[in-house]
């Protein structure tokens, strides 16, 4: 087919009619397309929230079916008595003096221990989350277990970040030895034991792991004590939430959850 001048110029002046359209086209699709977010930096937040408390797998055995929906309802119900200063509000799990103003504190009701707790279908462990401010006790459980006739697997319990150990059978004398002992047979890379009561006589240490990035068992530091000697016991294992107020530093004294280091 042959195009003669007329019917070209037709077509030119058609073109560049629609160019500015396709042009604004293109224009929109671009202005469309989703922008990279921007790689400066925010301005600082203030104190950020407390970080969520992880929970912790307790290892169970023997637990019966039909006694499932009893252990989560006496596990929920678990609560400890709460004190509070008159003075300046400072709220405390223990009895005392007041560890800001030295006041005395006075009972404020109670507080429920746990968050959440789950046991799978089956029945191998239970998962806890503490509420803040609270810490837990494995021989407190074991006590609920035991009402139908399961208990708490505690070699296999693996102890969360924030945890301490009830020896029995530790002079007070001893505790430096003990702690030089776990060190030396690489059960932790790092260990605080100190008496676990005020006297002198006392015949029990707390044993606090810092665990790093590797948790240790209950087991593995069970059978190093056993490789010192058979006295020592492990009695009871208890752990903490982080401290409610920054979120990354444990409670400072585990029967008095306040972070007086704030």
């Amino acid at each position: 087919m042959k195009l003669d001048w007329k019917t070209a110029g037709i077509a030119i002046a058609l073109a560049l009619t629609l160019l500015p359209t396709t042009t604004a086209t293109a224009q929109d699709r671009r202005e469309a397309r989703p922008t990279k977010p921007s790689s400066a930096p925010s301005a600082r937040r203030g104190k950020s929230a407390p970080r969520a408390q992880a929970p912790a797998s307790v290892p169970l055995d023997g637990v019966p079916v039909e006694a499932v929906t009893v252990l989560l309802a006496d596990l929920r119900a678990l609560t400890r008595e709460v004190y509070a200063c008159p003075t300046c509000k400072l709220e405390s799990l223990r009895s005392g003096a007041c560890s800001r103003c030295s006041g005395e504190l006075t009972a404020a009701g109670s507080s429920e221990l746990v968050a959440r707790v789950e046991i799978p279908i089956d029945r191998r462990f239970l998962s806890i989350t503490l509420n803040p401010h609270q810490w837990a006790s494995i021989a407190e459980i074991d006590a609920l277990l035991a009402k139908s006739g399961a208990k708490v697997r505690r070699d296999r319990f693996r102890l969360p970040q924030y945890a301490r150990l009830l020896v029995s059978g530790v002079a007070a004398a001893d505790a430096g030895r003990v702690r030089a002992a776990l060190v030396d047979l690489k059960v932790v890379p790092a260990v605080t034991v100190v008496p676990a009561a005020q006297e002198p006589d006392s015949e029990s240490v707390w044993v606090m792991p810092r665990n790093g990035k590797a948790s240790v068992t209950v087991g593995a530091i069970e059978a190093a004590l056993a490789r010192m000697t058979a006295d020592y016991r492990v009695t009871d294992v208890q752990w903490a939430t982080l401290c409610p107020t920054c979120g990354i530093r444990p409670t400072i004294d585990m029967d008095d959850p306040t972070c007086r280091g704030n």
